[in-house]
């Protein structure tokens, strides 16, 4: 009876085991549309104002691209929370210096946003301006925009 047992339980317990497997896999990506004003980086890219697609991929990653669908840059990011979720989805731009750096993510409904790595040092930011990027460096003034999204 025991051998019987074992031999039933071991394949379902299996079973069981890669059908979770598969059903975390499965992630639902959300879109939205964004259409920028102003010139602005992520990460180490400068982007001109104009219309913009933000994908969430995975649960830390976003992708950026442009109105033909074409994938800009994707950065890996880490969650922030809020203690009340946007009516809207908006983007949370860094300024300084004439310079816009995203850095935050909201969806709309979500307490949970997406944090962005922090702009890079100054040394790095003037190494790189050379190269049309928009440094945003430490240690100045900086004003954190919001950015309502359709």
């Amino acid at each position: 009876m025991k051998a019987l047992i074992t031999r039933i339980l071991t394949p379902l317990s299996l079973t069981v085991l890669l059908l979770a497997g598969v059903a975390a896999a499965q992630y639902e990506q959300r879109t939205f549309k964004v259409t920028t004003p102003f010139e602005f980086s992520v990460s180490d890219k400068v982007f001109p104002a104009g219309d913009y697609t933000v994908v969430r991929t995975t649960p830390s990653r976003l992708e950026l691209r442009d109105s033909q669908g074409r994938v800009l840059a994707q950065v890996i990011t880490h969650s922030v929370e809020s203690r009340t979720a946007p009516r809207f989805s908006k983007l949370a731009f860094s300024t300084a210096d004439g310079g816009h750096a995203l850095i935050q993510v909201w969806l709309e409904n979500e307490r949970i946003g997406y944090e962005l790595a922090p702009p890079k040092t100054a040394t790095m930011a003037a190494r790189q301006q050379t190269h049309g990027t928009v440094p945003v460096t430490p240690g100045r003034q900086q004003v954190q925009t919001f950015f309502h999204c359709k």
